[in-house]
């Protein structure tokens, strides 16, 4: 396969080591919540804040869904994509079936620790920690989640969040997207120690022979 997808909750750094990947396998590097906020013309946070979770996750989709449509008949001779997904792709069943089977899915897992220290001081705009969220979350095993997420913010409204609020934001997330992660991923590789460079250059070495 051609196209090597990055998978994993935000703050493993999927965009940093996608970059460092595709340089090190002479790629291009895609991202697709770059394509979501092209396609729609307004920051990921807007979309949320206005349209919900839902009307975020059809446009990802359809960006995704087009993005493997362009490689589709290629070759590894046209050079490799690596594509970073969002840390919430995957909760979309069309999504985990399409990277599942058009790309080479490669999870990044990192513990709860790494994922608290990588997005402590660097959560606002992700907006499925903060609650920045209109209505409430219409996807299948995300509800309470997001729900509780837009609890927490109401009652810190004001103030810092605590690195404790967050621990419970990412647990709850993860303990809906982990299984979808490790599901469709064809190779998972665990990050906890590892600088981008590192996790990117595990990947490398550990990519089948038709990528």
């Amino acid at each position: 396969m051609r196209i090597i997808a990055l998978t994993g909750f935000m703050g493993c750094g999927k965009s940093s080591v996608g970059k460092v990947l595709a340089g090190m396998l002479s790629g291009t590097f895609i991202d697709l919540d770059t394509l979501v906020e092209t396609r729609s013309g307004r920051k990921i946070t807007e979309i949320f804040a206005e349209d919900g979770e839902a009307s975020f996750r059809a446009i990802e989709k359809e960006c995704l869904s087009e993005t493997l449509a362009v490689q589709t008949g290629k070759t590894s001779a046209d050079g490799i994509i690596v594509l970073s997904l969002g840390g919430g792709t995957l909760t979309t069943p069309e999504c985990t079936e399409m990277v599942h089977r058009d790309t080479f899915c490669i999870y990044l897992r990192a513990g709860i620790d790494t994922l608290v220290h990588n997005l402590e001081g660097n959560f606002e705009g992700r907006p499925m920690l903060t609650g920045k969220i209109k209505g409430n979350s219409t996807h299948t095993g995300t509800e309470s989640a997001t729900e509780s997420a837009e609890a927490d913010g109401k009652e810190k409204e004001g103030s810092e969040t605590s690195s404790e609020t967050l621990r419970k934001r990412i647990s709850e997330l993860m303990s809906v997207r982990s299984a979808i992660y490790e599901k469709t991923a064809h190779l998972i590789i665990d990050i906890d120690g590892l600088d981008f460079r590192q996790a990117a250059e595990k990947a490398a070495l550990s990519l089948p022979y038709c990528c």
